[in-house]
């Protein structure tokens, strides 16, 4: 449905509306666009349902045939004034789609672009991008989307290439480009009347300036222009319509990098894996979170906890834990392997060297145990010293043997020879 709102402006959508009376949106770089807008019902029309949540609505200007705005309804509210229902409506661009589920994932397949990266993250969610930055940059560490929607991980992936990510508000799909988009170059705006923003990003060495004027004509974020003599780009765009006339409030500032964002709060994250391949003190992993599928031939070192006194390799199928304590998530190395006995619960104090043959070391808090290919094993514990065998058991001294114990029992289906010589 198409509602004319003024000579040149139209309105589609799906939600029953009489007359539009105002409305406003905000798009800038790293949010999703947000527009508010209020009418009147129509009168004649079937209630609101459900249904309409999720529609697409777009403003329009038709003598450039051009979408000023447009984006999915996310929310609507409407009260009754008489015979009169006035309806509020919030319109958000489709990327906040991409941002409701939270996905863990690992990418390590390093000769990869950050493109390839945000691609198929992108993709995955739904989405399309369009990719001005990170064409040519390889990731040369595996990274790791930990419980990131898709817009979180594409917004750290490009601050860390010191761009942007910019929401689309042409079609209502769940759409983005990474980078500044390539805009048009603009004629200047009048420097008679203007506002000045002064203000020093956390981190940054410098202060920075941003302009903002008001023009009825609309352009786009990533549009150039210059304003006092400097090259400046339009970082975000005001829409407003109230009292018949639509007016734009832009924001010019110098193109510079986005400061670097990191997952928050800071935490040491430990991912759980399965080794695929070991070569010399490095391991391959397929972790858990990518349903135990490798996605790559990155080899991480094996610092154990215990340090580098005794140790051994973990094997092909071990299962162990990946370790990232950096702030980037980056830096990542095994640590620690998991004992392979079935169903036995894994306890941090707990212990345990498997070797390919079967045989098994364990150290536990409530016994220490050799166990020879399950046919023969030695227990220790606090009350008791355990030793099992299959085959012919010795005990030999060039001196003296001395057991001693309020009990001994020996025990044997045949025969028991003791000497003393």
């Amino acid at each position: 449905m198409e509602i004319q709102v003024n000579d040149l402006l139209t309105v589609e959508t799906e939600v029953p509306l009489l007359e539009i009376h105002r409305f406003h949106f905000v798009w800038k770089f790293n949010q999703h666009g947000i527009m508010k807008l209020e009418g009147i019902l129509n009168p004649n029309a079937p209630g609101l349902g459900e249904e309409l949540f999720d529609s697409t609505i777009k403003i329009k200007n038709g003598e450039k045939n051009q979408t000023i705005f447009a984006g999915c309804l996310t929310d609507m509210q409407a009260v009754a004034f008489g015979n009169v229902k006035k309806v509020f409506l919030e319109i958000t661009t489709g990327s906040w789609k991409l941002d409701g589920r939270k996905r863990s994932q690992s990418f390590q397949r390093v000769e990869n672009t950050y493109e390839d990266i945000v691609r198929e993250s992108i993709e995955a969610g739904g989405g399309r991008v369009i990719c001005t930055a990170g064409r040519e940059t390889t990731i040369e560490k595996p990274i790791i989307r930990y419980q990131e929607t898709e817009w979180e991980f594409a917004k750290r992936l490009a601050s860390c290439l010191g761009a942007y990510i910019i929401a689309d508000v042409e079609t209502g799909a769940p759409n983005l480009w990474l980078g500044i988009r390539k805009g048009e170059e603009i004629p200047a705006f009048s420097e008679e009347e203007y506002q000045v923003h002064i203000r020093k990003e956390e981190k940054a060495s410098e202060k920075q300036a941003a302009y903002e004027v008001q023009s009825r004509e609309y352009y786009q974020l990533g549009d150039t222009t210059s304003f006092w003599g400097e090259s400046v780009i339009i970082s975000e765009v005001r829409g407003a319509y109230e009292h018949g006339e639509l007016m734009f409030t832009y924001r010019l500032s110098r193109q510079t990098a986005s400061q670097k964002i990191y997952r928050e709060p800071f935490t040491v994250i430990e991912l759980l894996g399965t080794v695929q391949e070991v070569k010399g003190e490095q391991v391959k992993i397929a972790f858990d979170i990518d349903g135990g599928i490798s996605t790559g031939d990155y080899f991480y070192e094996w610092l154990p906890e215990t340090g580098n006194g005794v140790y051994a390799m973990p094997e092909k199928g071990a299962k162990l834990f990946v370790t990232f304590a950096d702030t980037d998530k980056r830096g990542g190395f095994a640590s620690r392997c998991l004992p392979m006995e079935a169903g036995r619960e894994a306890i941090y104090q707990n212990r345990q060297l498997v070797t390919g043959e079967g045989n098994t070391m364990t150290l536990h808090r409530e016994q220490v145990s050799l166990f020879g290919e399950q046919k023969h094993r030695f227990v220790l514990t606090d009350s008791a010293i355990n030793l099992q065998t299959s085959r012919k058991l010795k005990i030999q001294s060039g001196d003296k043997i001395r057991l001693k114990g309020k009990e001994i029992m020996v025990k044997t289906p045949d025969i028991i020879k003791m000497v003393q010589g």
